[in-house]
């Protein structure tokens, strides 16, 4: 190696011990590939690059009270809905699975509706904790109201998975893009 080339060899800012001929397009502080962001204007270390987040994934603390508060809404509603519905539902094969699909469906687009389309990963959580809220209301309902008993309820493995299909549903809509 020649002392032109010694010469082009720096380290990187981040990680000392790394050799490195590149450097940010901007402030020109040596970067090693691992600290390097591509940019449309060339490679610029992570200061200069100022990444931030699409608004596309972000949320206001407002707008996430809002999802909240329409989650819950709907799961109160439709997990009475289903509550009071549960007797009559059981006893057509499929239908269960139908109607925790249709919760699962609802409680999603209305998660989508309130956030304004946004694809927020804890989205996806609030659909989720809505859905098997309103399955929890449905039992209670089911229970009080009908003529359900609460054991059976939950040791049936076909009520189990009829809920996991509309978290599913419901996460699904969520995070469609």
């Amino acid at each position: 190696m020649d002392a032109e080339q010694a010469s082009l060899i720096k380290y990187c800012a981040r990680h000392p011990k790394v050799e490195t001929r590149l450097a940010c397009g901007r402030c020109e502080k040596p970067i090693c590939p691992r600290c390097m962001l591509q940019t449309d204007v060339g490679a610029r270390c992570q200061e200069c690059a100022r990444v931030q987040k699409s608004p596309l994934v972000t949320l206001k603390p407002s707008q996430l009270a809002a999802v909240i508060a329409v989650a819950a809404v709907q799961a109160v509603g439709l997990g009475a809905a289903w509550g009071l519905l549960f007797d009559e539902v059981r006893r057509l094969w499929l239908l269960p699975w139908l109607v925790a699909i249709g919760v699962g469906y609802l409680i999603g687009e209305g998660v989508r509706w309130a956030s304004n389309r946004k694809q927020a990963p804890e989205l996806a959580w609030i659909a989720a904790l809505a859905t098997i809220l309103a399955f929890g209301i449905s039992v209670y309902v089911g229970v009080e109201f009908g003529n359900g008993r609460i054991e059976l309820i939950f040791r049936d493995i076909f009520n189990i998975f009829g809920v996991a299909l509309a978290v599913y549903m419901a996460v699904l809509r969520v995070r469609r893009f």
